[in-house]
């Protein structure tokens, strides 16, 4: 709703674009310059009796953030539950407290760009100084700041696979005697659409998914949509 009214107030020259929780392209992240930050809202942590209060602008004051990427482009950090078990061996972690400090906790997993983002956020939420922490080296402040220690995800994710070029998954729809395709970033099986077809770029192979429910013309364009793929 304040979209469109913004919209109405420059007299319709806007141009609005819809963002989904989770799937936020990387020209979107660019903006944030490596600093976007997702909060879970007005609803934070009531888990277990674990109330955490809000300070003058709606921000909490104590919360534990998971922060991925490695490049403006494609870095967020996301609120997570405040516990041990939130944590991740692949990822680095921000956990902000009002009674024991604040900590920038480092996977083994995780990278030295990785890492080098995460302090980015850590200084954009963090007033004053933070203490950089690596797995296995923890000390008994900052288990106490988390609420006690707790198994978490401690298998490593090949890091050559997470620095190759990644999948693009593109949505191809007909609508007004033209053929409309959107590339849906971080998707899932669930994104794939049965009135549609859907082309897979894999790097070394492209796949071509024809949705059952898609019509002849979708169909039919099977045919040239990779290969006009290719050309661009």
């Amino acid at each position: 709703m304040k979209t469109s009214a913004l919209d109405a107030e420059l007299g319709g020259m806007a141009t609005i674009g819809r963002v989904v929780q989770g799937k936020e392209p990387p020209h979107f992240l660019t903006v944030f310059s490596g600093r976007m930050i997702i909060l879970q809202g007005s609803q934070l942590s009531h888990y277990q009796g674990k109330c955490s209060s809000t300070d003058i602008t709606g921000i909490p004051e104590s919360f534990l953030l998971q922060v991925g990427g490695n490049q403006t482009h494609n870095t967020r950090a996301i609120q997570v539950e405040r516990r041990a078990a939130s944590l991740n061996t692949n990822y680095v972690f921000v956990l902000k407290t009002l009674r024991f400090g604040n900590f920038l906790w480092s996977g083994k997993g995780s990278t030295g760009d990785e890492r080098e983002m995460a302090k980015k956020i850590a200084s954009t939420v963090v007033r004053g100084d933070y203490e950089v922490l690596y797995e296995g080296q923890e000390k008994s402040n900052f288990w106490e700041a988390i609420g006690g220690k707790e198994e978490y995800t401690t298998n490593k994710e090949q890091t050559e696979h997470r620095d190759v070029i990644p999948p693009r998954l593109f949505h191809s729809s007909y609508t007004t005697d033209a053929f409309r395709v959107e590339e849906i970033v971080n998707f899932s099986q669930s994104d794939l659409v049965q009135e549609d077809i859907m082309l897979l770029d894999a790097r070394h192979v492209i796949y071509i998914w024809s949705g059952k429910a898609s019509s002849k013309i979708e169909r039919d364009a099977t045919t040239f949509i990779p290969i006009q793929y290719l050309r661009t």
